[in-house]
Parts: structure tokens; C-alpha cells; sequence
């Protein structure tokens, strides 16, 4: 199993092949990982990491359709 090392620079990670093997890891997790939040906290750093971003949530819309919860997150968000 291929893993995306936390420290790698963005740029590592800009090639198809690169962001194929992170999505096929993130994959496997999913159909092995039993707590959902480790997956959901891996996923949105990894994903992170991959786009080169400095920010990256994760919410759920509720079943009223306007009520959105964050579920996980990953660096700051700066406003000007």
C-alpha cells in the first residue's frame, strides 16, 4: 500500500499517477477504516496536501437542506 508522506512538498504530488494512488489509498481506508471520523480527518488532509491548498473542510448537509455541520478540517482559513 502506497502512503503520501505528510511532510512531501505539493509539488510532489501534481502527476496523475501521483493523485491515483493517493485516491486508490484513500480507497482502501475506506473499506477497511471502522471509525468513520479517522477516515474523514485522513482524507480531508491528504486531499489537502494533494491540491497544495492551504485550507480544506469537510461538512454534512443536514436533512434540512440549509444547515451545513463541519465535520473536519485541515490548516487556517485567513480573510483578508
Amino acid at each position: 500500500m502506497t502512503r503520501v508522506p505528510e511532510t512531501s512538498p505539493p509539488e510532489s504530488h501534481t502527476t496523475p499517477q501521483t493523485h491515483a494512488r493517493t485516491l486508490a489509498h484513500l480507497g482502501e481506508r475506506a473499506l477497511a477504516e471502522v471509525d468513520l471520523q479517522s477516515l474523514i480527518n485522513e482524507a480531508v488532509a491528504t486531499l489537502a496536501r494533494m491540491l497544495g491548498t492551504d485550507y480544506s473542510e469537510f461538512q454534512e448537509l443536514l436533512a434540512d437542506g440549509q444547515t451545513l455541520v463541519l465535520l473536519a478540517g485541515t490548516g487556517r482559513l485567513t480573510t483578508p
